[in-house]
């Protein structure tokens, strides 16, 4: 089956997720700390009047953290009809990308737990690795975020 992603980088590699989940991409705002939220959860943002909890990739999937001054973008996406930010490094791309590219995820070839991903899509000689956004929060997780918001 095609897959249509929003591509973006963290640290040297490309990941991507659902475009259709994907509700907006907007620049790093200044995020304020919610106290007793796991350490992956930035804090919160106010977009347009709605507080969505902050969670930073990097983070979450134990990947260097960002050099000071580094610049950085917010992707919005939807999880179980909760709005949530996740802070990437830059935001490549949108690409329709053939079932044909796309193989299930080999733990040899991720620096993220598998268990995060979808697949892995081969495109001109990059790989992106596809995130399932369901499955990066454990459930418990989800009420946090619902919590923090």
């Amino acid at each position: 089956m095609d897959a249509h992603l929003v591509v973006f980088k963290l640290t040297n590699e490309l990941y991507g997720v659902d475009i259709y989940r994907v509700q907006s991409i907007i620049p790093m705002l200044q995020v304020t700390a919610v106290p007793g939220t796991p350490g992956f959860i930035e804090g919160i943002i106010n977009l347009r009047g709605a507080l969505v909890p902050v969670v930073d990739l990097r983070t979450r999937f134990n990947l260097p953290l960002a050099t000071e001054g580094q610049k950085r973008v917010v992707v919005i996406v939807e999880l179980e009809g909760l709005q949530v930010g996740m802070i990437v490094d830059k935001v490549t791309e949108v690409r329709k990308i053939s079932g044909a590219a796309i193989e299930p995820p080999s733990p040899f070839l991720a620096s993220i737990d598998t268990a995060y991903l979808q697949g892995i899509a081969k495109v001109d000689e990059q790989m992106i690795i596809m995130l399932d956004l369901d499955r990066i929060f454990a459930p418990h997780e989800h009420q946090v975020l619902k919590q923090a918001a």
